[in-house]
This record gives structure tokens, sequence and C-alpha cells, in this order.
């Protein structure tokens, strides 16, 4: 655990509760608890690809994390264009964001390989 990725994990951290804070006023109460759960899976969703891409035992790893950048971004800013500001700038960032999350995720699963097969098939299966 270096200072980077304390660093990063704080930030993203930060992003996803000031998203839920910014929020929390304007969702109905029966809604509030779904929020939060969706809140707790893009956590969990950003903590595994970052530590995929910080365990560096795939050559496209770079390819990962943008991804998943390019997914925080999308559902950070999709809540705050349906419930707070709507704007068809964001509806356009928002879909821009989405494709290309989709296509460099795929991207990484069909054409990344393993950098060192036997150390991993050794720690792992």
């Amino acid at each position: 655990m270096s200072l980077s990725v304390a660093l990063g994990v704080l930030l993203v951290g930060y992003v996803i509760y000031a998203v839920v804070d910014l929020l929390i006023d304007k969702i109905p109460n029966y809604n509030l608890i779904f929020m939060l759960i969706c809140a707790v899976c893009l956590f969990i969703y950003s903590v595994t690809f970052a530590m995929i891409y910080i365990s560096d035992n795939y050559d496209n790893g770079t390819i990962l994390l943008a991804s998943g950048v390019a997914t925080i971004f999308n559902l950070g800013l999709s809540p705050i264009n349906e419930y707070l500001l709507y704007n068809q700038t964001f509806t356009v960032l928002i879909l821009i964001c989405h494709y290309m999350s989709l296509y460099l995720f795929m991207k990484f699963i069909t054409t990344t390989k393993i950098i060192n097969s036997d150390e991993v098939k050794n720690k792992y299966f």
C-alpha cells in the first residue's frame, strides 16, 4: 500500500460520497437504500479494477484502468444529470463515457495476456 494507492482510494471514495451527499435530498426515501447499495457496489467495482491494475499481472492493465475511470465518471454524472441539472451536453458525455468504458473493457478481455503465467498459475490455481 503506497501513498498513491491510498490517495486514489480516498479520491474515489470522496467522489462517490460527494455524489451521494448531493443527491440525498433529491431522491425519495423509498429509493434511498437502492442509491446506497449502488454506491457501495460502485466502490467495490473501483477497488476491484484498481487491485487488478496494481497487481500488474496483465499486459494491458491501463486499458482496464481507463475503462474503470470512464465507468466511474459515467455513473457519477448520470444521477446528477437525472435529478439536479438536466443538460444535453451531460447526456452526450455520459453516452460517450459509457460506450468507451464498454469498448475498453471488451478490448481488455479479448486482447490481454498474462505477463508471467507460471507465477499466476502457481499462486491462483
